[in-house]
């Protein structure tokens, strides 16, 4: 899989859609999405660095979701991987 910008901002806007589910029912078909996106590109030549990263932000994302009570901190761990994973995605 050959990863983009567009990728990156599907990617970005799937995991802000599971910070803000309602629950973590309504979250799990889309970390199932993240998850599987996540796979491919760890099959690819991405640095699996990078895919750990993404994989961290991912779970961050789920523990958020729904009526948690450490939801700010979970997102606040979700964007610290997610821009590690950026950061040395766009120095390559």
């Amino acid at each position: 899989m050959h990863f983009t910008q567009e990728e990156a901002g599907n990617i970005r806007e799937l995991l802000d859609r599971v910070i803000f589910s309602r629950t973590k029912k309504e979250a799990k078909p889309l970390v199932d999405q993240l998850n599987f996106k996540a796979a491919r590109l760890a099959g690819g030549d991405i640095d699996p660095y990078l895919v750990g990263k993404l994989r961290e932000a991912i779970n961050h994302a789920y523990e958020a979701a729904g009526q948690v009570s450490h939801k700010e901190n979970q997102q606040m761990f979700c964007d610290q991987s997610w821009h590690v994973f950026m950061r040395v995605f766009d120095e390559n």
